[in-house]
């Protein structure tokens, strides 16, 4: 039987993954890793500036995609600056496997350069944190990490290489596919699903309020299918933007999140029941949107709800959201459409009224963010991704940028 190093099998692994880019920085106690992925042409290596960017980009392919990004650093300090882009992968649920060195096992314990209980820190900012402590573990580690980064609710996975066992041999060689497909979830009980059916015909205002994991093209096309075939308003979150296509727009009340002073949230506060679709407490506080906590609210998932005082729905349809909001679809008769449109009366012309800007100011040459806005959005198609850093900037971004295409517009 023929062996391979260790850092070959790990190469090998990912690409049995499907990984086609990594992210990172490197570093001494890493670069056996480093130097087997420039072998490797199939695998694209970015280098980056920060393992901070290198996590963030890592979680930008496994959000697009499908398949975990991987990111890679060193010990000591570039392990931990991957911590606030793993931690924020967790928290939005986008698949990453990070690959981190350190020293060699028998240095361990000693107080040497670099030598740091990187697991210890980064154990809180991911689904699981695990190390190769033997050579003969390293296939089934990078194949588990693979699975468990995958498996809803997904995150981020690290795993620990010493030097000494990226640079050691082993014979237990790759899986041939360490890909990984999670199992596709079925219906809620029919009877709960004709329960939500009748609420929304007896509703005089129901809400499509779609969340971020109501942001995968699967969803997205059985949401669109629903809209075309009942008028029911529709609001997003920031991680959902562009599950409204264009031809719907009548039906889109803008996006909600971090402050409760959106046309979306009028509509909110209007509604006589709210449909929440992979909508999760971490994008927009509960407390924020249903401040008395009197919203009757039917939750859309396949994780249960975060149940507490300003969100506890009235039901919970679990299982495939996908399956679901079809069913929804093929056996809803009726929405109050009258009512609807009176009730929401006002609120689009209020929504479509920020778009009534001044040109820049020809006095001082300063331009409003919102006419910076609305010139890029004539100059980009429904099929351009967007990307948006943090600060003024992405809020602005976020509620007032059209985007008709599902995860084309993040941030």
């Amino acid at each position: 039987m023929s062996e391979d190093s260790v850092a070959q099998i790990i190469v090998n692994s990912i690409y049995n993954a499907g990984v086609r880019f990594v992210f990172g920085v490197p570093g001494a106690k890493i670069d056996a890793i480093f130097d087997c992925l420039m072998d490797h042409p199939e695998i694209k290596l970015i280098i980056a500036r920060h393992e901070q960017n290198a996590a963030f980009m890592a979680a930008a392919v496994g959000r697009i995609t499908g398949v975990p990004g991987v990111c890679i650093a060193t010990s000591g300090p570039g392990a931990s600056n991957l911590a606030t882009g793993l931690v924020t992968a967790t928290t939005e649920n986008d698949p990453v496997v990070a690959l981190i060195g350190s020293v060699p096992r028998q240095m361990n314990l000693k107080r040497t350069h670099q030598s740091m209980k990187a697991l210890d820190i980064l154990g809180p900012t991911a689904k699981a944190a695990v190390p190769i402590d033997v050579e003969d573990q390293a296939a089934e580690v990078v194949l588990n990490a693979f699975r468990t980064a995958n498996t809803s609710p997904k995150g981020a996975v690290v795993i620990n290489v010493p030097m000494d066992v990226a640079k050691g041999k082993s014979k237990k060689l790759p899986f041939e596919s360490a890909a990984f497909v999670p199992p596709l979830y079925g219906p809620a009980p029919p009877e709960s699903l004709d329960e939500v059916i009748k609420m929304i015909e007896n509703a005089k205002l129901p809400v499509l309020f779609l969340g971020m994991r109501a942001s995968s093209p699967k969803v997205v096309a059985a949401v669109r299918q629903l809209l075309s075939k009942f008028p029911i308003p529709t609001i997003e979150t920031f991680q959902a933007a562009g599950a409204v296509p264009k031809e719907r727009v009548h039906l889109f009340y803008g996006r909600v999140g971090l402050f409760r002073n959106q046309v979306g949230d009028k509509l909110l506060a209007k509604s006589d029941l709210v449909l929440a679709v992979g909508y999760d407490p971490v994008e927009y506080d509960a407390n924020l949107w249903n401040p008395e906590g009197s919203a009757k609210i039917v939750h859309i998932d396949y994780m249960a709800s975060d149940y507490g005082v300003y969100y506890h729905p009235v039901l919970e349809l679990l299982g495939s959201v996908v399956e679901n909001v079809k069913y929804i679809t093929n056996h809803l008769s009726k929405v109050a459409e009258p009512t609807i449109s009176k009730q929401c009366k006002g609120l689009t012309e209020e929504y479509a009224k920020w778009q009534e800007r001044p040109e820049v100011h020809r006095s001082s040459g300063l331009v409003h963010p919102l006419h910076f806005i609305r010139t890029l959005q004539s100059m980009v198609s429904k099929d351009t991704t967007v990307c948006v850093d943090v600060g003024s900037v992405y809020i602005y971004f976020m509620r007032f940028f059209f985007a008709y295409e599902p995860r084309r517009l993040l941030w």
